[in-house]
């Protein structure tokens, strides 16, 4: 989680208005294990910490612990279809990134998803293609450019793991300074 994160979700937030916006950090995703990851307490803490001003403006923004609940190994057509069940008379969307987009057809299920739930997609670089997987599927997605950061969160990550010079000034300038401090304290840094 970075800047833009916080940045793309309060532009969703002004622009499309929706009755809830729900941010989900993944459990455990499928193609990781727990050992690479900060634990999921702390993720979502940082993420409750990250997003708590946007959320005092917006109280249809809520952070969701759903994933940490399900059954493990959990894909994002069961999260889906969790909520889907579960909130009948909502209308669910997927948003991500272009990079994550790009992964979409090796998704588990991955035409079950992009048939039933709309897709939106935040894409840093022109022109944006989409793969033609997903026009023989027939499902296309609304794609909206992201002028706001040219930087993933991989590189960002990487920046941070391998300590390259500089990476301080990286945290600083992608994370907000509180969840800085939260790293700092729950010693989370280059692990």
């Amino acid at each position: 989680m970075h800047k833009a994160h916080i940045q793309l979700v309060e532009y969703l937030l002004e622009h499309y208005p929706a009755d809830q916006i729900v941010v989900m950090p993944a459990y455990v995703p499928p193609h990781k294990t727990e050992s690479e990851l900060i634990p999921f307490r702390h993720r979502y803490s940082m993420l409750q910490i990250a997003f708590e001003p946007l959320m005092k403006k917006h109280p249809n923004l809520r952070i969701s612990r759903l994933e940490k609940r399900l059954p493990t190994p959990n894909y994002t057509y069961k999260t889906l279809g969790y909520l889907s069940s579960n909130c009948r008379n909502a209308n669910w969307n997927l948003v991500m990134g272009y990079d994550m987009y790009l992964s979409l057809p090796r998704w588990k299920n991955a035409p079950e998803i992009m048939k039933k739930y709309p897709i939106i997609v935040f894409a840093r670089q022109e022109p944006i293609e989409a793969p033609p997987v997903f026009e023989e599927l027939g499902f296309p997605p609304k794609f909206l450019r992201n002028p706001l950061w040219p930087v993933s969160s991989t590189e960002i990550r990487e920046a941070v793991r391998l300590e390259t010079p500089g990476s301080d000034a990286v945290l600083a300038e992608f994370l907000p300074g509180s969840v800085i401090q939260y790293m700092e304290q729950n010693q989370l840094l280059r692990k």
